[in-house]
């Protein structure tokens, strides 16, 4: 009995931790694309990743239906005693405050670079720019720092 609780736990540890990995290859392209909108609206460049991003939704559905398939049988709901175990873990939420710092400051380290780079810019357009790949940075910084820092399976 004490076995298969242990294997539910790690079966949504791991199921968890690919979900985060999800999220951060979502992030990447659609912070990517949201970038290039708000930076070079009239680029050939934002026309064809449009055209790329078409192909976005075939793959959310072929990874859902992956990490659906990766649970083997067990609820991820939060009434699940062995998921209340997984999002309870003092190890995951001492990684996850050590994720929310480093976002912080990267978002925090990116300004003045964003600033800099930004200069050239429309003055309409700059600040879009930079509110996107702010947020794009934070996100990415998160997931990275709490993949990195949440335990190893």
């Amino acid at each position: 009995m004490k076995r298969n609780a242990l294997d539910a736990t790690d079966t949504l540890t791991r199921f968890a931790r690919r979900c985060l990995w999800l999220a951060l290859l979502l992030v990447l392209p659609l912070g990517g694309y949201a970038v290039l909108a708000n930076a070079f609206p009239q680029s050939t460049a934002f026309q064809h990743a449009g055209k790329l991003m078409s192909l976005l939704p075939i793959a959310i559905i072929f990874a859902i239906a992956w990490l659906a398939s990766s649970r083997r049988g067990q609820p991820a709901s939060g009434t699940n005693p062995a998921m209340r175990a997984v999002m309870n873990d003092e190890l995951r939420h001492a990684s996850m405050h050590k994720a929310y710092r480093f976002a912080f400051f990267g978002m925090l380290l990116c300004q003045p670079l964003l600033g800099v780079t930004l200069l050239w810019m429309p003055l309409a357009a700059a600040p879009q720019v930079m509110s996107t790949a702010t947020v794009v940075v934070g996100v990415t910084v998160f997931l990275t720092t709490f993949l990195f820092c949440d335990r190893q399976q």
